[in-house]
């Protein structure tokens, strides 16, 4: 592991993209948070950006544990996010006891973005970055993929500022976000050293497309809510769950490499580890399969660290409509039954209790590769195969997939 050295700051009001990388949307993690999250959306513009000027200047640490007291208070004010936490944790085979400590985690997502943003830089650490230089060296593209896992800002920051300089940019496509006051901020700065932005157009599109053949890299974020239209039914942990289809097809139509990487983020504030990881098996030329696969190899992540990954994300909700689309069969999951997950889900009750009684905290896995086989995954078929998208050959159809890296819907 080593250090990364403090990148160059812009002279401008320094709103940077560097976590939405990623996430495509700054605000995913106040959208998640509830009743907190409504609070913050309804400060001024000007008043946010003093607030985050001024908590910017805090310690890591003292962060950190505003945040966990933040998460738990969180927890106990909305009932949507309980209800929402304790489902997700239930799909994926779960008890409260083995993810309990992800609630602090979610209120740590959101107390760190000032210094992540505004302030000095923070200890950083990597496990496996020799997967990311074998493939720039190979010069045939990368498409970094990570769910909504650990910290999820400082990924893009630690691939920009190590490789830019020798690879050339890492390129996200940007939506502004659903929160006024952060557009607002958003728009005095769209770029950081090493990163690059693309709108979520066609012409976005073929501008990761002209990257990657490049031998350049793009960031995606494979587990979010796609539009209706970008993407296909897909299981995740045993369930149908609406997942992007630009990252296999980027895959299939440019020969990238594909790398999942996350941001650990290490106990008592000492910082964050990026963990870089091949797919071990290479992607199916099936795109409907191919999809499959990555939703797998994700399920597959998130058990390793269950503890750091946010369980109120609403995964598996239907894809937002698109202007002509109003009434797709699409937009509503397939109703055949799920595959059980891994365990016999705990009961709300058992939920609560195990949360008040127990303390818990699982450790992250050390291997470095991720599993692209769950026996809860297999493909949706029968009556839903209508779903399944054609042959990967096709070329990328701007009205399919034209902003399928876009997340952080409002939760």
């Amino acid at each position: 592991a080593d250090s990364l050295p403090n990148a160059p700051r812009p002279s401008c009001l320094p709103w940077q993209e560097a976590g939405r990388i990623f996430s495509g949307d700054a605000s995913l993690a106040f959208s998640s948070a509830g009743a907190s999250g409504q609070a913050i959306k309804s400060i001024p513009c000007k008043h946010m950006t003093g607030i985050f000027r001024f908590l910017s200047h805090f310690p890591l640490g003292l962060l950190h544990a505003i945040g966990a007291v933040t998460g738990w208070l969180v927890y106990g004010l909305s009932a949507r996010f309980r209800k929402r936490w304790h489902e997700n944790c239930a799909q994926a085979g779960l008890s409260a006891r083995q993810a309990r400590s992800g609630i602090a985690h979610n209120g740590r997502m959101m107390l760190e973005l000032p210094r992540l943003w505004l302030g000095k830089p923070v200890p950083t650490f990597w496990q496996g970055v020799e997967h990311i230089e074998h493939a720039y060296a190979q010069r045939r593209g990368i498409v970094f993929l990570t769910p909504h896992l650990g910290c999820f800002e400082i990924t893009a920051q630690m691939v920009a500022e190590r490789f830019h300089a020798q690879y050339g940019d890492l390129t996200v496509m940007y939506r502004p976000p659903n929160q006024g006051w952060m557009a607002e901020m958003m728009t005095y700065v769209r770029n950081r050293p090493g990163l690059r932005t693309v709108p979520t157009t066609l012409a976005g599109v073929r501008q990761m497309v002209r990257e990657l053949r490049q031998g350049r890299a793009v960031g995606l974020l494979p587990d979010h809510v796609p539009p209706q239209g970008q993407g296909v039914w897909a299981p995740f942990f045993g369930r149908p769950a609406y997942t992007m289809t630009l990252a296999a097809k980027l895959v299939h139509q440019t020969d990238a490499t594909l790398i999942i990487v996350w941001g650990e983020r290490l106990p008592a504030a000492r910082g964050y580890c990026l963990h870089c990881m091949p797919m071990r098996e290479p992607l199916s030329p099936d795109l409907q399969t191919a999809v499959t696969q990555i939703n797998q190899a994700m399920e597959a992540l998130i058990l390793s660290a269950p503890d750091q990954y946010m369980w109120s994300y609403a995964r598996y909700r239907n894809p937002r409509a698109q202007p002509g689309t109003e009434g797709s069969a699409e937009s509503t999951a397939p109703s055949t039954s799920p595959t059980p997950p891994p365990a016999t889900p705990p009961t709300a009750a058992s939920d609560a209790a195990s949360l008040h009684n127990t303390s818990a905290h699982t450790q992250p896995a050390a291997n470095n590769d991720v599993s692209a086989t769950t026996a809860s995954s297999t493909p949706v078929q029968g009556k839903d195969a209508t779903l399944a998208p054609p042959s990967s050959g096709a070329p990328i159809d701007p009205a399919e997939d034209p902003t399928a890296t876009t997340g952080g819907p409002s939760a």
